[in-house]
């Protein structure tokens, strides 16, 4: 019971998850704030993410987005590889390419860096080397995501916060946006 009673109770967010690195959509002044946690290779981060960035990104005075990678390579392994390819592309200021990354089909067990990479190449056209992706500043950027979700006691994926609140139906910003 008391694990039931906890489930859906996060500490709400600080200010330092609001930053520019992070900001992948929409405009930094906006009126909401919307922050997720999420792996490009998760089935329900598949369903909701893109709709999330798609929505943001028609409304960039209304949301303000910022993404954090949480690759959860216990259950897909692949994810350790693609989101340092969607960080590097990040980057590069490459945010479509990088959310494409939701829509590679792959074996979620592949561990192999270049077989990743050629597939990235061949469904997408997009061209990462494994230099790319094996940088220091790639590597940090998604240990620092991983410690900000450990900070907020997330566990899984996706993990939306709307305006710094925790938001278990994932899609709570859509309220905000006018018909």
């Amino acid at each position: 019971l008391h694990k039931e009673l906890g489930k859906d109770i996060r500490p709400e967010l600080g200010s330092e998850y609001y930053d520019d690195a992070h900001l992948i959509a929409g405009n930094k002044n906006a009126e909401h704030k919307i922050v997720v946690f999420s792996d490009p290779q998760c089935p329900f981060c598949q369903q909701y993410v893109p709709k999330i960035y798609e929505d943001v990104k028609k409304n960039p005075d209304k949301f303000a987005l910022y993404y954090y990678h949480m690759p959860l390579t216990r259950i897909h392994p692949v994810s350790d590889t693609l989101t340092r390819a969607m960080e590097h592309l990040q980057k590069q200021g490459k945010i479509d390419d990088a959310m494409k990354m939701y829509n590679l089909k792959i074996d979620v067990r592949e561990k192999d860096e270049k077989k990743i990479l050629a597939e990235i190449k061949k469904q997408f056209n997009i061209d990462i080397k494994p230099e790319d992706i094996n940088k220091e500043e790639i590597k940090k950027a998604i240990k620092n995501d991983i410690y900000k979700a450990n900070k907020a006691m997330i566990t899984g994926t996706p993990t939306v916060y709307i305006d710094g609140k925790f938001d278990p139906s994932v899609t709570g910003y859509q309220k905000y946006i006018k018909k």
